[in-house]
């Protein structure tokens, strides 16, 4: 077997691998590999002008969402820590939309299944030039 190094997580061991197609894959962290070859090798021309919301933000959210953009803009790393249903997914949507517009990728952790189902939902509403 041919020496590999998978690019997410590092791993060398050629007994973690296995081959789909021409691709070898590893299987320590095919959880978070199997998104990122999805998206891996498609077209990233994405026409992001217009965000589509289906509320407006608050002043307080609004003054959060442009912290976070201009915050992503100089380089510098942003926590948004609120309590469930205080429109974090929304107030993060102009930096999405900034690093899609430039041709950038974008990774979103959600820690439950069920979360990440509502969020890609909601995502696919509001990015529709983006899938």
């Amino acid at each position: 077997m041919k020496q590999l190094k998978c690019e997410y997580c590092g791993n060398d061991n050629p007994l973690t691998y296995y081959k789909v197609g021409k691709r070898y894959v590893c299987r320590q962290c095919i959880h978070y590999q199997r998104e990122a070859l999805l998206f891996k090798d498609s077209d990233n021309s994405i026409n992001v002008s217009e965000l589509e919301y289906q509320f407006a933000l608050s002043d307080n959210q609004q003054r959060c969402a442009t912290m976070l953009l201009n915050n992503y803009r100089q380089g510098k790393d942003s926590l948004l820590f609120s309590v469930t249903g205080a429109g974090k997914t929304e107030m993060v949507y102009e930096v999405i939309q900034y690093v899609l517009a430039n041709q950038g990728h974008v990774g979103h952790l959600i820690p439950r299944r069920e979360v990440v189902i509502e969020v890609a939902q909601r995502f696919m509403t509001v990015f529709k030039n983006a899938q």
